[in-house]
């Protein structure tokens, strides 16, 4: 007598459906965790970039602050240094483009203010919409 073959112990090759739905659960989960350390990471260095350049420049505007009390030759530094007609004891503020470089006040995307109080310069830098980065005061 011929054995019938029983469908049911069969081995079946393939995914089931449920499956393949974890298998895509999985996927789409491990992406994300990675798109958003990428993004974090990114965030992460623009924002190291953008301190450490507004570090440097407030030090240099300290330091050329410091270095020449006569008003003629801190006019003479500044103009030198910026490209700007800065005149000692006046407050002012500069601009800056998304690259970091000089700009005009309608373009920019971060400025920098000066502030005289007698021998002290208090400087400030700021995003567009008024978050500080960094500030110093240098005299007295």
């Amino acid at each position: 007598m011929e054995k019938v073959p029983n469908l049911r112990n069969r081995k079946e090759k393939g995914l089931t459906l449920v499956e393949v739905v974890v298998s895509l659960a999985v996927v789409v989960i491990v992406s994300l965790a990675v798109v958003s350390i990428v993004v974090s990471s990114s965030s992460s260095l623009q924002s190291a970039s953008l301190k450490g350049f507004f570090t440097h420049e407030v030090d240099t505007l300290g330091n050329l602050f410091l270095s020449y009390p006569d008003a003629s030759d801190y006019h003479d530094a500044m103009l030198a240094y910026t490209g700007k007609n800065v005149t000692r004891g006046t407050d002012y503020t500069l601009y800056y483009d998304a690259s970091f470089h000089y700009a005009a006040e309608e373009g920019s995307f971060y400025y920098l203010t000066a502030e005289f109080d007698g021998a002290v310069l208090r400087l400030a830098s700021f995003r567009q919409n008024g978050n500080e980065i960094v500030k110093k005061e240098v005299g007295a």
